[in-house]
């Protein structure tokens, strides 16, 4: 074939591969292992929205706000750049912000079948990426409210925890194919197996970055464990065993080389230090009504808001010491916590309730 037949050839490809780029969803047909998926970041769209002004109800130092439909499925939930707060409506799919008394629920599914929402973290040009649980989907929202999707990674692929890493990555867990997953800050998405049999027998749950930018930081309910991935090009992950055989939850960074975790059959938090990777379980010193805790959330003195399988929201000492309870009225499972740039507390509530709990 001579240079000058091949040309048409060579230009109908790269017009293949520029349509293929504008995608912003598609679907990957693997189901056993994950397999790099080489994207450019999706361009956000605007999606549908429905906005309902909703009256708040306080109680005391406590105040809820109801969404507009019963059974949504309220579980994460993160405060904003510009102060709005955010939740996750796992049951629809899709996210919701409450500015002041009016809540906007913008209708992700619509553009985007697949789309899941679980969990928060924050990431670069102040967007708030949610992942797809049990969707495997992985989305951005900026605060002008536009939103994207990346791609599915297969029927199987989930997205759990997600937390920003060094050089503007993004790193998601897997827990149903048994991996971590990174995106590059060109939108590249590489899948890193934690579980050599497909996440049978290692699900990562939640991550959170080190404070030297080499590793991240994630829990590993199945067998007891906490583990780090280097952020370098040799991924090496790291495992270490939490004491008692134990259900590792949610982590957090403190800030000053170590890491809470809280243990979902346990009344007790695990701290792991950064440098050796010795975890050490802390015992929360009080009476509580369930044993086990869910999601936790660092305040600015050092101490920790935790969520239990109740209404009951507990405030700690990092010597495990009760410092404060508080429960909220009309709810009966606190899920997702955050604190806010002010020290308000704010929870999702699987009752539909957006919960604040003034400083």
């Amino acid at each position: 074939m001579t240079r000058r037949s091949r040309v048409p050839f060579v230009i109908l490809a790269l017009v293949a591969v520029a349509a293929l780029v504008g995608i912003v969803l598609f679907r990957n047909s693997s189901t056993s292992t994950p397999a790099p998926a080489a994207q450019a970041l999706p361009a956000p769209i605007t999606v549908p929205t429905k906005t309902a002004t909703i009256a708040p109800l306080r109680h005391g130092w406590v105040t809820t706000w109801e969404v507009p439909d019963h059974l949504v499925g309220l579980r994460g939930i993160a405060v904003g750049t510009d102060g709005r707060v955010w939740v996750t409506e796992q049951n629809r799919g899709q996210v919701d912000s409450l500015d002041g008394n009016e809540l906007t629920r913008y209708e992700v599914a619509k553009p985007f079948p697949d789309a899941g929402a679980f969990a928060f973290g924050s990431g670069p040009d102040d967007a708030l990426w949610f992942t797809g649980y049990p969707g495997g989907t992985l989305g951005r929202v900026f605060p002008d409210g536009s939103i994207n999707l990346f791609a599915a990674r297969g029927d199987a692929a989930t997205t759990l925890g997600v937390a920003e890493g060094p050089g503007n990555t993004m790193w998601a867990t897997d827990p149903n194919l048994g991996a971590i997953v990174r995106i590059g800050a060109d939108g590249t998405v590489t899948p890193i197996l934690v579980s050599a049999d497909g996440g049978q027998t290692q699900r990562p749950g939640f991550i959170a970055p080190g404070t030297d930018g080499q590793a991240m930081w994630f829990t590993i309910p199945d067998t007891s464990q906490v583990a780090k991935v280097s952020t370098g090009s040799d991924q090496t992950i790291t495992r270490y065993t939490v004491p008692g055989h134990v259900t590792p939850r949610n982590i957090v960074a403190t800030g000053d080389g170590s890491f809470w975790v809280t243990l979902e059959d346990k009344t007790a938090l695990a701290r792991v230090d950064e440098s050796s990777g010795k975890v050490t379980i802390v015992p929360i010193r009080g009476s509580l009504p369930v044993a086990g805790l869910n999601d936790l959330a660092l305040a600015p003195d050092g101490s920790l808001w935790v969520t239990t399988a109740s209404n009951l929201v507990v405030h700690v000492s990092a010597a495990g010491k009760i410092l404060d309870q508080v429960r909220i009225p009309g709810a009966v499972y606190a899920d997702g916590i955050t604190v806010g740039p002010d020290g308000s507390v704010w929870v999702a509530a699987r009752d539909d309730l957006i919960v604040k709990i003034a400083a």
